[in-house]
């Protein structure tokens, strides 16, 4: 890949889109196993798959780029580490109809995710985060859950980063 995307962004940005692409894919993979699988492992497995087999549905872009690593270990550790508190604040946030074990799995693991970064990434801006996780969204999901996810973030910044800035 050249030191830009073909949209003008930089490699480096890119390739941390395609790591929170992959990362959200590895938290469905570990959230269905029924915790049956950890992190390290679940990376090491994806990991051989993603490199092996880029050909995906979903994001076709962002399934053609190599995600930096490093990035993509540390969501997947991080939200895997800090699932209780990410999950009181995903429960925090929703209303009172909604429960985590409602959401969809891969919702769940687009917001954990994200929800992460708004948490515990404070140098990355709250607009980028949920920019970023709205795009994931729209790789699966439909513009209804792409829609939940993105107002599920932004009420989270609001309320944990001053406003959302």
């Amino acid at each position: 890949m050249s030191a830009e995307s073909k949209k003008g962004r930089p490699e480096a940005i890119v390739r941390r889109s395609a790591a929170r692409l992959a990362a959200s894919q590895v938290l469905y993979h570990i959230g269905i196993s029924g915790g049956e699988q950890d992190a390290a492992t679940a990376l090491v497995q994806f990991s051989g798959q993603l490199l092996g087999n880029r050909t995906h549905s979903a994001s076709e872009e962002m399934l053609n780029i190599e995600p930096d690593m490093a990035f993509l270990t540390q969501l997947v550790e991080g939200a895997c580490q800090n699932q209780e508190s990410i999950d009181d604040t995903m429960r925090t946030h929703l209303s009172e109809k909604w429960r985590p074990e409602r959401i969809d799995p891969v919702l769940k693991a687009i917001l954990r995710a994200g929800i992460y970064e708004l948490l515990y990434q404070p140098q990355t801006p709250s607009r980028a985060i949920i920019n970023e996780y709205t795009d994931v969204t729209a790789a699966f999901a439909d513009e209804k859950d792409t829609g939940f996810v993105n107002g599920i973030l932004d009420k989270i910044a609001g309320s944990v980063r001053d406003g959302g800035q």
